[in-house]
C-alpha cells in the first residue's frame, strides 16, 4: 500500500546517503550560526542592525526546532524565536538610543522598499510560502476531490462551535465582555480574526494573541493528541482537519514535516474554516447574538 511505499523510499534513501531530519537540522544550525555570528561583526558597519536581527530570527528557530521534543511540546520553536528575537531587537536597538516599543516596531518598518527592517523581509517570503504550499493541495487534488463534502461539512461545524461555543463558554465563566468577543476568533488567521474583532468591538492585538496562542498550543500537542485519539498519520484526512480547522496555519506548518497529505488537507481546512467564520461572523444577527452570549452572567 502508500504506507509501505512510503516507508520503503525512505529506507532507500536512507541507504543511498540521505540526511535524517535531525542530522539535517543539526547541519542547519550549524550554517546559521557561522552566519549570525558574521552578521553581529558588521554591525558597526552601514548594515546595522538589520543583518544580525534577520539572522537572529532564523537561528532562533532552527534551535528551537533542534531541541528535545519533550521541550518543544511545552516550549514551542515560534515562542523560542519570538523571545529570543524580541530580546535581541530591543538590545540592538538600545545601541541606537531607541526605547524598548521603538525597537519593537522597527522590526517591521512598512515603509516599502527602501528602507526595509528584518520582518519585513520575512514577509517578503510569504507569497513564495503560500504558492509551495499550493503545490502541495495541487498533488493532493485527487484527495480533496473525493473528500469535499466531509471537508466542508467538518469545517463548518468546527468554525460554529469555536465561534458561539468559545463565546459561550467564556461568558460563562464570567469573562468581560470584550475578552470572551476577542477569543470567539481564536481559531481562525489572523488576518481574518482581527476583521472579526472589529465587527465585535473586540481588540485586535488580544485577538491576535489570542489566535498564535492557539495555533502555538495545537502545534504542540495536537498531532500526539490525535495519535492517542485514534488518527494516527496514516489518517491524514482525520488530522488534516483537525488540525487546520483548530490551529490554522501553525497547526498547519507542525504536519509540513512528514505528512504532505495531511498538510494539505489542513490548508484547504484553514482556508474553508476561515471563510465560514468570516461569513457568518459578518451578520449582524449573528453579531447580537455574540454579544449576548459574551455578556450572560
Amino acid at each position: 500500500g502508500p504506507q509501505r511505499h512510503r516507508a520503503e523510499t525512505a529506507k532507500q534513501r536512507h541507504s543511498k546517503g540521505g540526511e535524517c531530519p535531525a542530522a539535517r537540522r543539526r547541519r542547519l544550525l550549524r550554517a546559521w550560526r557561522a552566519v549570525t555570528a558574521f552578521a553581529f561583526l558588521v554591525l558597526p558597519t552601514r548594515a546595522g542592525k538589520n543583518p544580525a536581527l534577520f539572522a537572529t530570527t532564523v537561528l532562533s528557530l532552527v534551535g528551537g526546532q533542534s531541541l528535545p521534543k519533550g521541550v518543544t511540546k511545552v516550549l514551542h520553536p515560534l515562542v523560542t524565536c519570538g523571545a529570543i528575537t524580541s530580546i535581541a531587537a530591543i538590545a540592538l536597538g538600545r545601541l541606537e538610543g531607541m526605547d524598548r516599543e521603538k525597537a519593537l516596531q522597527d522590526y517591521f518598518r512598512n515603509q516599502g522598499l527602501g528602507n526595509l527592517g528584518p520582518g519585513d523581509l520575512f514577509f517578503g517570503l510569504l507569497n513564495a510560502s503560500c504558492c509551495a504550499l499550493g503545490v502541495r493541495m495541487f498533488n493532493s487534488r485527487r484527495t480533496l476531490e473525493a473528500n469535499l463534502p466531509t471537508l466542508v461539512g467538518a469545517t463548518a461545524f468546527s468554525s460554529m462551535l469555536s465561534l458561539f461555543g468559545t463565546t459561550w463558554v467564556a461568558g460563562r465563566a464570567g469573562l468581560p465582555e470584550k475578552v470572551s468577543l476577542m477569543l470567539s476568533q481564536r481559531s481562525v488567521m489572523s488576518s481574518l480574526g482581527i476583521g472579526g474583532a472589529q465587527l465585535l468591538g473586540a481588540s485586535p492585538a488580544l485577538t491576535v494573541a489570542s489566535i498564535l496562542v492557539t495555533g502555538v498550543y495545537g502545534a504542540s500537542v495536537g498531532k500526539d493528541l490525535l495519535a492517542k485519539f485514534g488518527a494516527p498519520p496514516s489518517a491524514p484526512l482525520v488530522r488534516g482537519l483537525a488540525m487546520g480547522a483548530t490551529a490554522h496555519s501553525i497547526g498547519t506548518a507542525a504536519l509540513m514535516e512528514g505528512e504532505p497529505e495531511a498538510t494539505a488537507i489542513s490548508s484547504v481546512a484553514l482556508c474553508l474554516a476561515g471563510i465560514i467564520h468570516t461569513f457568518v461572523c459578518a451578520v449582524p444577527s449573528v453579531q447580537n447574538v455574540l454579544k449576548g452570549l459574551a455578556s450572560q452572567a
